[in-house]
């Protein structure tokens, strides 16, 4: 079961149920998160981050930071590619989001 909520900033409406997150090609620097709403429809969030590192940032359309937990608001979060390719800090904060849910008493 997930929650809905309401954003301004025009993230998504809901908080994901399952979840697959895959690199892009050859691409450290580019990910990609396959996920179901509350409805089971197909959602897909498109991530990024500059080469040497930076903000990560999500919609090639019209790109946005992204915040710690894969959230709408709070700290920005930086990709550092010494650390490992982009895929895998995403990986940790959409379970760090889900962690900071539980705690609060909702799901994702």
């Amino acid at each position: 079961m997930s929650l809905a909520y309401n954003n301004p900033n025009g993230f998504p409406t809901y908080r994901p149920t399952r979840a697959r997150v895959t690199q892009n090609g050859g691409y450290e620097n580019r990910c990609t998160l396959v996920c179901e709403d509350e409805d089971g429809a197909e959602l897909t969030r498109d991530f990024f981050a500059p080469e040497g590192g930076g903000s990560v940032r999500e919609n090639w359309e019209s790109p946005r930071q992204v915040c710690e937990g894969l959230s709408g608001g709070g700290a920005t979060l930086e990709w550092d590619p010494t650390r490992g390719p982009l895929v895998g800090l995403i990986r940790r904060e959409r379970r760090a989001g889900l962690a900071a849910d539980r705690r609060r008493g909702s799901s994702r």
